[in-house]
């Protein structure tokens, strides 16, 4: 169980994170926003880099600079 907080309300609720389903639903929720955000990016004729925080953001951002000439 993980304890968070809406950060809007201040509400605090207990998330069993060892449940299949609320991995699920998050996992869900998370692909539904970065889908979101891609397709406004790209809207907008914006580029979009995909980085994790163990990633270089350095190699990432030149890779990407490369492709676009």
């Amino acid at each position: 169980m993980v304890q968070m907080q809406d950060e809007e309300t201040g509400e605090l609720i207990l998330v069993n994170t060892s449940s299949k389903k609320v991995r699920q639903n998050y996992n869900q929720f998370y692909n539904d926003k970065v889908n979101y955000f891609k397709d406004s990016f790209t809207k907008s004729g914006a580029g979009v880099i995909d980085c994790r925080v163990d990633e270089s953001y350095v190699k990432k951002l030149l890779g990407y600079f490369k492709r676009r000439g």
